[in-house]
């Protein structure tokens, strides 16, 4: 596993990852782990009125001007 970068691209209105100098475009229903600090936790992206992440059964939404440290 290696960490990447999840960011907002407010042009394409979708998010996408930075890993290795590369950009790569996220669809629905692709997983990562969400690094928070100590805590690595899996996940999946999803999109309704806004993108979020399902984390088990709990939704949790992301914050467009934020950039996420993942692993993938």
């Amino acid at each position: 596993m290696k960490h990447a970068q999840l960011r907002y691209r407010p042009d394409t209105e979708r998010w996408s990852i930075t890993a290795g100098g590369k950009e790569y475009g996220v669809h629905c229903g692709e997983s990562f782990i969400l690094n928070t600090g100590g805590a690595r936790i899996p996940c999946r992206l999803e999109l309704a009125d806004t993108w979020y992440v399902v984390i088990d059964d709990v939704t949790l939404a992301l914050r467009p001007r934020q950039t996420y440290t993942i692993l993938i």
